[in-house]
């Protein structure tokens, strides 16, 4: 069982792109709850700074999703490639 903590103003240092994900801001609401708005500095204008939780061995996976420059979809950002899993795992409905 994963569970997810949105933390709205957390901050990941040494946390980077992970990769994509294709979604609607309404449905990451919907599962995440309402996103973050960092200061308007032209790159982003919302962000999830999520901490996942693998409830049977205790383990986090900090994982942030963000618009980045108003490009199509949202970057994933962690410290590795697992941030992406369970973010899309979440969007899947686990």
């Amino acid at each position: 069982m994963k569970k997810v903590i949105n933390l709205s103003t957390a901050c990941f240092n040494g946390s980077h792109l992970q990769g994509r994900i294709m979604a609607d801001v309404s449905d990451l609401t919907a599962i995440f709850g309402d996103p973050f708005r960092p200061l308007d500095d032209g790159k982003t204008t919302m962000e999830w700074s999520l901490l996942f939780v693998d409830e049977d061995t205790g383990e986090s996976i900090p994982a942030t999703v963000y618009d980045w420059k108003r490009a199509p979809g949202f970057n994933v950002g962690g410290y590795d490639q697992r941030a992406v899993e369970m973010v899309q795992q979440f969007i899947r409905g686990m």
